[in-house]
C-alpha cells in the first residue's frame, strides 16, 4: 500500500512537471508587427505591450473575439493555467471577466479621425467633415458633385474681404468674392476622399484642400 502511494505521488509529480515544461505562448500584434509572447506566469498587460499606453485590446480565444477597453482602475492580466493562456480582467481584487484559451492579443487601433476641412471664419475655427460636404453636393439637386466655394464661404461670413484656400501647394489661392464668382471656383470630394479646388471650366488649382480662411 505504501509503495502504491509513493508511486502515485511520483506519477503526479511527473505529470505536473510535464505540463509545466510544455511551452505556452500567444501572438501579440502591434500595428503591422506580430510577435510570439511566452506565457510563463502572471503578467499584467500595460503600456509595454506595444510601447505605448493602449486604449483597447482585441483578445482572440477559440472562435471568439473580445474587445476590452482601457478603464481607470481596471487591469488586464495574462496568466498560464496548465497548458492554456488565460486573460483576467480585474478591478481591484475582483475578477470581472476572464477568457480561456487565448491565442492572440492585439492593440485595437482606434479609427482614423474623419477627414475634414478647417474653416477659419475671421478667427472662429470650424471643422467641416468632408462627408457632410459631399452630402451637401448630393442634396443640391444637381448632377454635379461640386460645391460652390463662394456659397460655402458666404454661409460662414456673409461678405468676406478675401477667401484664402490652403492646400498642398506652397502658395494658397487667394481671391475676393467677386473673383470667386467670376472664375466659378468649386470644391469637389474625390473618390479617394481628397478635397479638390477647381474652376468652372475644370481647371485644377489644388489637389488637396486643407483649410479655408475668410477675412473681413
Amino acid at each position: 500500500m505504501r509503495v502504491a502511494i509513493v508511486c502515485g505521488v511520483v506519477l503526479l509529480a511527473c505529470g505536473h512537471h510535464e505540463t509545466a515544461s510544455v511551452p505556452v505562448s500567444v501572438n501579440v500584434t502591434c500595428g503591422e508587427q506580430t510577435r510570439s509572447l511566452a506565457v510563463t506566469g502572471d503578467l499584467r498587460i500595460d503600456e509595454h505591450l506595444c510601447g505605448q499606453p493602449w486604449t483597447a485590446l482585441r483578445i482572440e480565444h477559440g472562435k471568439r473575439t473580445e474587445l476590452v477597453k482601457a478603464v481607470a482602475g481596471r487591469e488586464v492580466w495574462l496568466r498560464r493555467v496548465d497548458r492554456r493562456a488565460v486573460i483576467e480582467v480585474r478591478a481591484g481584487s475582483a475578477i470581472t471577466s476572464s477568457f480561456d484559451g487565448v491565442t492572440e492579443l492585439a492593440e485595437d487601433t482606434p479609427p482614423a479621425p474623419a477627414a475634414s476641412l478647417e474653416i477659419d471664419a475671421n478667427g472662429a475655427i470650424t471643422n467641416l467633415a468632408l462627408a457632410d460636404l459631399r452630402a451637401r453636393s448630393e442634396g443640391s439637386g444637381s448632377a454635379s458633385r461640386d460645391v460652390s466655394l463662394c456659397a460655402l464661404a458666404a454661409s460662414y461670413v456673409a461678405k468676406p474681404r478675401t477667401i484664402e484656400v490652403t492646400g498642398e501647394a506652397a502658395q494658397p489661392v487667394i481671391v475676393t468674392p467677386d473673383e470667386c464668382k467670376t472664375r466659378g471656383l468649386v470644391l469637389r470630394v474625390s473618390s479617394q476622399g481628397e478635397l479638390r479646388l477647381r474652376t468652372a471650366t475644370g481647371g485644377h488649382l489644388l489637389q488637396q484642400v486643407h483649410r479655408i480662411r475668410l477675412s473681413l
